[in-house]
Order: C-alpha cells, then sequence, then structure tokens
C-alpha cells in the first residue's frame, strides 16, 4: 500500500496486480517461484528514481524484503510490437492511468524472451500464426515491449509480452492444440530462454 501511494505521488500508476498460480501443469512451461505480478508505469526514468528517494518508501523497504524471498525487477520501454494486435502501450497506460481491464476467472501470461541469433524474425512468424489462435480461444494480447534494462535481475532479455485468456480452462484448451503446438515450434527456435508466468489479475491494492 505504501509502495502505491508513492507511485501516484511521482506520477506513476500500476496497469495490473496479479497473483501467480504456481501449480500449474510443468509440461506449460510456467514458473512456479513467482507469487506476484505487477506492472508500474512511470512517466520517466527520472520519476523512479525520485521514488527511491521517498522517505515514505525507503521506510517500507524493510517490511518487502521481510515478506520476499527473491524479486525480479526489469525496465520494459514501448518499441514496435511483435506480436500481433496488442491492445496497448505503455505510453497509452501512462496517458489513461487506468489499470488494465480483467474480469472473473481471467489469467495472464507475462514472459520475458531472450532471442536466439536471428530468432527476432522466427519470433514474427510465430506471432503471426498465434494472432488467431488467441482470438480463437478468445484471449487479448495486450503488450508487447522492448525489454531494456535489469534493475534486480541476474539475466539479460530482449522483450516482454503480456496477454490474458478468459480462464485456466481456455489456456489448457489452447495449450494442448494442434495449431497451438505447431505455432510453439517457431516459438521456441525463436527464442534461446523465457521466463513464462501464470497469474490471476485481481484488484489493484488501494494506497492507505
Amino acid at each position: 500500500a505504501v509502495a502505491g501511494k508513492e507511485i501516484d505521488g511521482v506520477g506513476g500508476s500500476i496497469a495490473q496486480y496479479a497473483i501467480g498460480i504456481t501449480n500449474a501443469d510443468a509440461d506449460y512451461g510456467f514458473s512456479d517461484k513467482w507469487d506476484i505480478v505487477d506492472l508500474p508505469v512511470y512517466p520517466r526514468r527520472a520519476s523512479y528514481l525520485q521514488l527511491q528517494k521517498s522517505t515514505a518508501y525507503q521506510g517500507a523497504i524493510p517490511d518487502r524484503v521481510a515478506g520476499t524471498f527473491e524479486r525480479l525487477l526489469y525496465v520494459l520501454s514501448d518499441d514496435k510490437p511483435l506480436l500481433q494486435g496488442t491492445k496497448t502501450s505503455i505510453a497509452e497506460l501512462h496517458k489513461t492511468k487506468k489499470p488494465l481491464p480483467y474480469t472473473d476467472g481471467q489469467v495472464s501470461i507475462s514472459e520475458l524472451i531472450g532471442f536466439a541469433p536471428s530468432g527476432r524474425e522466427a519470433f514474427q512468424r510465430y506471432a503471426a500464426d498465434f494472432a488467431p489462435i488467441l482470438k480463437k480461444y478468445g484471449g487479448t494480447a495486450w503488450l508487447s515491449v522492448r525489454a531494456e534494462m535489469p534493475i534486480v535481475c541476474e539475466k539479460l532479455w530482449d522483450h516482454w509480452t503480456l496477454v490474458t485468456l478468459p480462464s485456466m480452462d481456455a489456456m489448457k484448451t489452447m495449450f494442448q492444440s494442434d495449431e497451438w503446438q505447431k505455432a510453439n515450434e517457431n516459438r521456441m527456435a525463436a527464442t534461446e530462454r523465457r521466463l513464462s508466468v501464470l497469474s490471476k489479475p485481481v484488484k489493484i491494492p488501494v494506497p492507505s
């Protein structure tokens, strides 16, 4: 709650707050390490640096450290989307300061991507095949942006995507489909490493 209030104070907002789903079938390729996925949006880098100097924010750090085993923090920035039909951008999220909409039962898939050599082209082939598949199963591609710079992360990444599906059942059905399995061949060929996290969007905590 303290962080949310301080993010508001520097002109930022939280676009999505989601609870990690850590018991999904390992065959789907999701990491089971992450309990929370949140997406704060800042108007500029200086705003994030200003946040770090906040007395209230600094005072809350011991509680955050005591409550976490591991964190991953990465700077994301707008780029030409690789996923087709993305609904928004970081600039638009900052402009509206509105969280992404969600419905009960909906799941989010956030993925950090490290491309193989020449993998960007292969990923674009995957993206072209994936767009109608995602639509068929009721999903939405929200963001496809550059993974620009690590803040708390031991690995370097190239891109980050965020998609949602209406339910766990829809996600499972899509991933088990022959069309997804075929499209996924290009995804695997395009990437050297992936960090995929399945989560459930919830109401953003209100600053007190």
